[in-house]
């Protein structure tokens, strides 16, 4: 392969292409992250797929503390875990991409990561995106931290052209046993907390000489400051204005803020939760931000041209309706969706897809992770119904074993016979049935019904 072959690519194909170029050994996700895209076959790359974010993260700091290279992909935060492994290093090298907009709310996992002390790339598209995963595994072994590489489902599913490179040889890096670095104990603790310190220092000094920092100049004495996807609309809706372009949001190369902020005859910060803005006002940096840009999810160019120039946008003020059904063709699980709907009680699931498409999108629908404890809780004071694919009722198991079950009506969509496994640990009445006698069923029992079908997607929208 030639270095200068450009390939069109995804940010998701783009991703996998950046980890197999730096070298990486493997790919660790969640079961259920990654069946809407087919994952590309590299045979050096090994992909691990496990039950939930919390057993894939583990399973990749154990690899990275082995001396690989390992890209942990993650649509939700096992809060706990990443803060332990700040602490402790990873003496390999780990990437944390982590799915920003996965449960589509209004959130920003910035100002964790920060408090962690973790490194956070941003890219604005899929080229930036493979370089950014190549450059976070010499980062994250140069400070011995795990990398964060925010990503969304639209940079996921953009294209461009994206530059290939031959594989990198990379030769493992020895384990050395370090009981002061990676037992954490009361008398341990403290000297890690210093390290942290130290580290932060190290990377916020060189911060200031990272390239993918960078200054796009204007015809207007006017600059905006953005990172990643944001900063890209910024360039396509104000061409003319000076863009300082973050490829970094922590840590901050403030020096460079200061100097590119001292030119401006203003200053606007454009993000869609004031994180750089809270940062950059502390530090005496007149700017502004979300008193111009409102909290009102993902930033449009014609949005952004819009409150530039003082102005409403239209589009702002029109309120969207339901999304349409993003239920997958002949997907087995739309007909128990809407028959459980025709039951009018309130319904607790895990299931994304379900409630995207409207089909619980009522007063009766509770759509929250890991929602199996929160329905029993419920059903103690309220008739309801909990609907969970195989894998998601696996996973919290624990909740049937330790919590009484006898009000409540759980229904669980299975293919295989895995199930089966786990029937002698429940402490509860259950039945099996097939897709068409579950459907004949007109008064559900206060019991657990295995529904068979051909296939259950463990991809959640």
């Amino acid at each position: 392969m030639k270095n200068n072959e450009v390939e069109l690519l995804n940010g998701y194909n783009a991703m996998f292409r950046g980890a197999y170029e730096s070298g990486a050994s493997f790919f660790v996700t969640a079961t259920k992250s990654f069946n809407k895209y087919p994952l590309p076959e590299y045979e050096e790359l090994k992909v691990v797929s496990l039950t939930d974010e919390r057993n894939a993260l583990s399973y990749a700091f154990g690899l990275a503390l082995s001396g690989k290279r390992v890209v942990c992909f993650l649509t939700s935060i096992p809060f706990d875990l990443v803060t332990e492994y700040s602490y402790t290093g990873i003496n390999g090298s780990l990437i944390l991409v982590y799915l920003e907009d996965n449960d589509h709310l209004e959130y920003d996992s910035r100002p964790f990561f920060k408090a962690c002390g973790y490194p956070i790339f941003e890219p604005a598209d899929p080229s930036e995106l493979k370089r950014f995963v190549k450059i976070s595994f010499n980062f994250s072994e140069k400070y011995d931290v795990p990398v964060v590489i925010r990503t969304s489902r639209r940079l996921f599913d953009s294209l461009c052209d994206v530059p290939l490179a031959e594989r990198k040889v990379i030769v493992d890096k020895p384990y050395k046993k370090d009981s002061s670095k990676y037992v954490l104990l009361p008398s341990t603790i403290k000297l890690c907390a210093e390290d942290i310190v130290q580290r932060n220092v190290r990377m916020t000094v060189d911060s200031e000489g990272f390239p993918i920092n960078q200054v796009f100049d204007g015809k207007i004495n006017i600059g905006v400051i953005a990172s990643g996807e944001v900063a890209r609309s910024v360039r396509e809706a104000m061409p003319d204005y000076n863009l300082l372009c973050l490829g970094m949001s922590n840590p901050l190369p403030i020096n460079k803020i200061k100097e590119f902020a001292q030119k401006m005859d203003k200053l606007y910060i454009i993000e869609e939760h004031p994180f750089l803005e809270n940062i950059l006002r502390n530090r005496g940096i007149k700017c502004v931000g979300e008193d111009l840009f409102p909290r009102n999810g993902r930033r449009t160019v014609k949005e952004i041209a819009a409150w530039i120039m003082g102005k409403a946008s239209e589009k702002t003020e029109k309120k969207y309706g339901l999304r349409t059904p993003d239920f997958c063709n002949e997907c087995p699980l739309v007909p128990i969706v809407f028959s459980l709907k025709k039951k009018n009680l309130p319904i607790f699931t895990d299931n994304g897809c379900g409630v995207l498409s409207g089909c619980f999108m009522s007063a009766n629908e509770v759509g929250i992770k890991y929602s199996l404890a929160s329905a029993i809780a419920f059903s103690h004071y309220n008739e309801c119904i909990s609907f969970l694919t195989v894998d998601e009722f696996i996973s919290q198991i624990t909740s049937i074993i330790e919590l009484d079950i006898s009000n409540i009506t759980i229904v669980v969509a299975v293919s295989g016979e895995n199930y089966k496994s786990y029937c002698s640990l429940l402490n509860a009445q259950y039945e099996e049935a097939t897709l068409e006698e579950f459907l004949k069923i007109e008064k559900l029992k206060k019991i657990i019904y295995f529904v068979k079908v051909d296939k259950v997607c463990k991809y959640e929208m």
